[in-house]
């Protein structure tokens, strides 16, 4: 709970407002507890409670610096709820292509491009309202990103997983013959997966990595209860079998490689990401381009370290070739995390500075096609159409 008051996110208060009521109820329940007898017997202890909570949050609401007020109006605005629902619509529309079996493991963020243009080209002004079109790769909604990623068989998986956790949960807390320290502990367990998967309406809390862990220790101590419970698990020595030992190393082999490209290398990449921006801050161009080179040996997949490293041959060092190669090596290894639009502008842009035209033109007009709204593209294909122009009259006076 404390981790969910702590996150930025307005569903994370949303979650605690749900799932407080849920604890309070099993604590209830499990105790017999009367509310309306506790405060007929201690009414100065009960509305003295409720002061000191009244007190402390009024109390930190007034020590609150000024600059947090208008952060707060903003996040307490709903109109970002309704532009999400435009996203939803992205997502459903990705999930008509194979609602069976998804498009692939966090694909969304790859494909939702595609599907917004699809809208876009039905209806010009879908997304003009928008104020923020250029943020899709989130859904905000992690049922819909399930289903995007895994279709409606993985959804059911998932769902039956979760349902059967969460019954055994049920189980222990209204089991009378367990002992109340064991219940609570279910009960808060179970509370705050409700917590949880609240957030999961209006955000993407598994894609946070801690959310995610402590996600899975939740229906792990859950589920620990309810076996140790109805004695469905015991502490016994277990067999060995041939080859034992090299199995094992097999297994800790695998862990290690998972660590080490999953864990320490990406690690590395964003250590040297953060020592490129430094540089550039610095005016260490030079400096700068060692650490995004480092940056992309170790995470040669992600597409913004691509990005930054063609925007700084474009700007800085004038090597187009280069900028070139990279901007292309990012299309090529696409996951999301620059918006689609973006790289064809910037791959627009080392076209028109090596004198490819046509392939400049065509870039901005793909740029366009993901999103029409986008302002720098628009801008580079009116000088382009000018320039055209100017070049057919020059033509057809010499002719």
């Amino acid at each position: 709970f404390v981790a969910l008051l702590f996150a930025r996110a307005r569903a994370s208060w949303l979650g605690l407002f749900i799932a407080l009521p849920v604890l309070l109820i099993s604590i209830k329940m499990v105790y017999r507890f009367s509310v309306l007898e506790y405060i007929k017997l201690k009414p100065k202890r009960f509305f003295g409670f409720i002061a000191i909570a009244v007190s402390i949050i009024a109390i930190l609401w007034i020590a609150m610096p000024k600059r947090f007020y208008p952060e707060m109006k903003r996040r307490l605005n709903i109109s970002t709820f309704t532009q999400r629902i435009q996203f939803f619509h992205a997502s459903l529309e990705l999930l008509k292509e194979n609602p069976v079996f998804g498009t692939g493991l966090w694909s969304y963020r790859n494909c939702v491009y595609r599907a917004q243009a699809k809208i876009i080209e039905a209806d010009p002004n879908y997304f003009k309202t928008a104020e923020r079109p250029n943020k899709p790769k989130r859904v905000h909604n992690e049922y819909l990103e399930a289903l995007n990623d895994g279709g409606l068989l993985a959804a059911a998986i998932l769902l039956v997983f979760f349902l059967t956790i969460m019954g055994h949960g049920l189980k222990v807390i209204h089991d009378q013959e367990t002992d109340p320290q064991t219940r609570i502990i279910a009960s808060t367990a179970f509370s705050a997966l409700v917590a949880i998967m609240v957030d999961a309406f209006f955000f993407f809390p598994f894609r946070i990595n801690t959310t995610l862990f402590l996600t899975a220790l939740t229906l792990g101590l859950l589920e620990g209860i309810y076996l140790s419970r109805y004695k469905l698990i015991s502490k016994t020595q277990g067999k060995e079998f041939p080859f034992s030992s090299v199995l094992s190393c097999l297994v800790i082999l695998m862990l290690v490689s998972v660590l080490w490209f999953r864990g320490y290398k990406p690690l590395k990449a964003e250590m040297e990401h953060f020592e490129f921006k430094k540089a550039i801050f610095q005016k260490n161009i030079k400096k700068g381009e060692t650490h995004i080179l480092n940056a992309i040996s170790y995470d040669p997949g992600n597409t913004r370290y691509h990005i930054y490293a063609g925007m700084m041959y474009i700007n800085n060092f004038r090597n187009y070739p280069k900028a070139g190669e990279l901007i292309e090596e990012s299309l090529v290894n696409f996951i999301g995390d620059n918006t689609l639009w973006g790289v064809y502008y910037t791959k627009g842009l080392v076209k028109f500075q090596t004198g490819s035209l046509f392939e400049a033109r065509e870039a901005f007009q793909q740029s366009l096609y993901y999103n029409p709204k986008y302002a720098p593209s628009l801008q580079k294909l009116d000088e382009l159409d000018k320039i055209f122009e100017k070049h057919d009259k020059i033509c057809i006076k010499l002719k």
